[in-house]
């Protein structure tokens, strides 16, 4: 099992607390106990245990993420310096940058400094002012929009910024879609809302269905700023098997070779698995004692590293007709307190819905020589019935 990448957690705290949001508004409250930001006593540890760790396995590059809480509330300096670290100790192997944010405190100031450092900037946008009634900042309750797309107005000078935007099925598909071409978006993430068994968002309410129509007004646009969508194309890649180009942790057949650094140094699994509960690993490994893959050897990193092959898959799923292409889902969408992950999705009748629409669209405007070779055939709610209802 190899980590290929870092979620540093810059910070515990945020300006924002969006009323979906897994760290601040679930049931786990770790980051209360939690430095608001990272020292860099901990990050030339962190960037030493990473030097190491890419020698001894031979890795030519590394994803490093900074995450939150809020990133940039750690400021300017924090990045200046981390780079500046990071060449010095970091030289076995090229180091990647991604910054996740909120978008509310980026500057000219910040955007300079990514371009110079080749920090790709991903920005999290729900879509326009009534989509993006979640988002309101902390401290007054107000709705953050405006200053969200303040800063991405400003990033797109500098940078070209991707988007991740949390879906609610409430929102009119044309307005979501046509809102994300007019600000000019070239490539976006939609991802559902964080839910288990017991914790489903009801902002979620029919995603099959909502998926659906955005697929076909996504995929039968054809105007030369069609925006990228990751879940679309990763879908479309892998029925045509082309695996390599369809990463993370919501579809394929991958590996999930990340994990969390949080500003006290504790070394853990994703944190959106803390919706799921809030004892997995708090505080058992940290980066000051500890190696980066001293977690490896913890089922719950199993489960998640593994969470789309079959020993981690449920039996329902390993018997389904689109299991190559869903991989079982996110981890996270999979637990309820009865039988923890040995389950399928909470999504999972969503996703057979999309999948199945996908796939018998592709086949219908796919030539006939392609879908030979690919070995397409067209699907019904009855492969859905035999596979996982039985």
């Amino acid at each position: 099992m190899l980590i290929k990448c870092v979620i540093l957690k810059v910070t515990s705290i945020c300006n924002l607390s969006c009323k979906y949001c897994y760290v601040y508004n679930k049931t786990d409250k770790s980051y209360l106990n939690e430095p608001d930001i990272i020292d860099f006593v901990t990050v030339k540890q962190l960037l030493q245990k990473i030097e190491q760790y890419c020698k001894k396995n031979k890795l030519n590059s590394f994803l490093i993420i900074f995450h939150g809480g809020e990133p940039l509330i750690a400021g300017k300096s924090f990045y200046e310096e981390f780079i500046k670290l990071a060449e010095k100790i970091v030289i076995s192997a090229k180091l990647y940058y991604s910054i996740q944010t909120n978008g509310t405190l980026l500057t000219e100031t910040f955007c300079k400094l990514f371009k110079k450092h080749n920090i790709h900037v991903c920005i999290s946008i729900d879509g326009n002012e009534t989509a993006s009634n979640n988002r309101i900042f902390k401290t007054t309750g107000h709705a953050a929009y405006n200053n969200i797309i303040a800063g991405y107005n400003i990033a797109t000078k500098y940078v070209t910024p991707s988007v991740l935007s949390v879906i609610n099925t409430s929102t009119d598909i044309d307005e979501y879609y046509t809102f994300f071409k007019d600000i000019s978006v070239s490539y976006m993430d939609c991802l559902p809302p964080d839910s288990t068994y017991e914790k489903f968002d009801m902002n979620a309410n029919q995603l099959g269905l909502w998926l659906i129509k955005l697929f076909d007004v996504w995929y039968f646009d054809k105007s030369k700023h069609k925006p990228r969508i990751r879940m679309f194309e990763d879908t479309i890649n892998l029925f045509f098997g082309n695996e390599n180009y369809a990463g993370g942790e919501l579809f394929g057949r991958n590996f999930n070779g990340a994990i969390d650094i949080r500003t006290n140094g504790n070394i853990d699994i994703v944190d959106t698995l803390r919706i799921c509960e809030n004892n997995f690993l708090v505080g058992k490994y940290n980066i000051m004692n500890n190696e980066l893959d001293d977690i490896i050897k913890e089922d719950i990193f199993y489960k998640f590293y593994n969470a789309h092959q079959d020993d981690v898959l449920c039996e329902k799923c390993r018997n389904c007709i689109v299991k190559d292409v869903c991989g079982g889902g996110l981890l996270t969408y999979r637990f309820s307190a009865k039988n923890s992950f040995n389950n399928p999705s909470v999504y999972c009748f969503d996703i057979f819905l999309l999948l199945m629409y996908i796939q018998n669209t592709l086949i219908e405007y796919t030539s006939p020589k392609l879908l030979q070779q690919v070995n397409l055939t067209k699907i019904s709610m009855q492969d859905y019935i035999r596979t996982i209802l039985y």
